[in-house]
């Protein structure tokens, strides 16, 4: 039984000598002379290094210099690298992976090889394996493994735009407020204070500003309907539009784009405030605010069809959560060529606070869809009414319930008299 034991045990071991051998099998081609990556020598070690973790940061680009020489003539060699285990391998494979050319070399040949990597931005802050490999057409493939540990940015660096926009797009009328939507996120190794999100345009003289208390870490969020408007006499041309985010107290960051103002057709003086272009062939002309009365706010939307077709248009409006609203005669409609229509917007609410209250007229002709920022102004005086009159519609609301109760009341007392009456008549 020992025996048998012991035979078994000794081909066990054979086995795994020769698997490992075979997983670490020496290319007798080509001899790696070194590896580098930006500048700093690694070990050589074939198989998987854990000792030491390099450390990189999200958004640093690695520079690989490979020396290799070929120990006898070699067909076809390539050298390529790349980090597994990244969410997005597929669509961003050309900043976790390089490969280079194939190349031969003639025995006693000595050469240096560049790839180029990129820790991705949206690479998790944690550990993963970088892996090099040497193979030529009929040598075994070496292969090196290094632990990479990656990090968040540095503070300064550390909150990203990561996206925004504009409406309506970067075209604007004189006279009209444009909306941005601003994307930020926190890349660093800390939660960030007092995030400050700055639109403006300095020419101008305009600005919008957003506020967040804290940005944990790899925390997205959105600043949205930051809104600017376009003063009523600014001249046609490009300007510049800056979105600024300022936090933990000294730190910013900052993009820029350009706006175009430019004059609503028709018009004698540049930023008559309304007409909006859906396309060449359509104006559309709209107030761009009007005042909320006790019955509510009418935009009078009209479209001018100067094309040579007619065209169906669709109407719909966002933004509008304090209220209701409706079109009439219909949110969608024909205009025939060379004709307008007017259809009107009718705004209503029940209590609102006082203030300009912003939302977005959609105007859809064909494929085309172009968005209009819009506004109603809600005096003191309207927003303490509407209060006024919700107040009183509760108060009979509870009158009424009353009286419901008191009737209720006074029935079953009149029902319990009875009973007692019918039962001193049978005794």
């Amino acid at each position: 039984m020992k025996i048998k034991n012991f035979v078994l045990m000794a081909v066990s071991l054979v086995l795994l000598l020769g698997l490992a051998v075979s997983a670490f099998a020496v290319n007798q081609n080509i001899e790696v002379d070194y590896i580098k990556i930006n500048g700093d020598e690694l070990a050589i070690n074939t198989g998987y290094n854990h000792d030491i973790n390099h450390v990189y940061k999200l958004g640093e680009d690695l520079e690989i210099k490979i020396k290799v020489s070929a120990l006898q003539n070699a067909e076809d060699v390539q050298i390529d690298a790349d980090i597994k285990g990244y969410e997005y391998a597929n669509q961003e494979s050309d900043l976790i992976s390089d490969s280079t050319d194939t190349f031969n070399m003639d025995e006693n040949d000595t050469v240096i090889k560049k790839l180029n990597l990129q820790i991705p931005m949206d690479l998790e802050t944690d550990y993963f394996n970088l892996r090099i490999r040497v193979a030529d057409r009929f040598g075994e493939s070496d292969e090196y493994a290094y632990s990479i540990h990656v990090e968040g940015v540095d503070r300064e660096d550390a909150v990203v735009i990561k996206d925004y926009a504009f409406t309506p797009s970067n075209n604007v009328y004189a006279g009209r407020p444009i909306m941005a939507n601003v994307k930020v996120e926190n890349y660093g190794d800390k939660d960030l204070n007092d995030i400050k999100v700055t639109v403006r345009i300095p020419e101008l003289n305009v600005m919008d500003v957003a506020t967040l208390d804290e940005l944990d870490v790899g925390e997205v969020e959105s600043f949205e309907d930051l809104l600017i408007k376009v003063p009523v006499n600014a001249q046609p041309g490009d300007y510049t539009i800056e979105i600024v985010v300022e936090y933990d107290k000294y730190e910013s960051t900052r993009v820029s784009d350009v706006i175009t103002v430019t004059c609503y057709e028709g018009s004698e003086v540049c930023g008559m405030p309304n007409g909006q272009n859906v396309n060449e062939a359509t104006i559309v002309n709209v107030p761009s605010s009007m005042d909320l009365t006790a019955s509510g706010a009418a935009f009078p939307i009209t479209i001018k069809n100067n094309g040579a077709s007619a065209v169906v248009y669709s109407l719909g409006v966002s933004g509008i959560n304090w209220g209701t609203y409706s079109f009439d005669p219909a949110a969608d409609f024909i205009v025939d060529a060379g004709a307008t229509k007017t259809v009107y917007l009718y705004i209503a609410t029940d209590k609102v606070e006082a203030g300009e209250k912003y939302f977005k007229l959609q105007v859809k002709a064909g494929e085309e869809v172009n968005e209009v920022a819009l506004s109603v102004k809600v005096s003191e005086k309207e927003a303490t009414g509407n209060l006024k009159n919700a107040l009183e519609i509760g108060l009979i609301v509870l009158v009424v319930i009353l009286i419901i109760i008191g009737l209720i009341i006074g029935f079953s007392k009149l029902k319990d008299n009875k009973n007692d009456d019918e039962s001193e008549a049978y005794y």
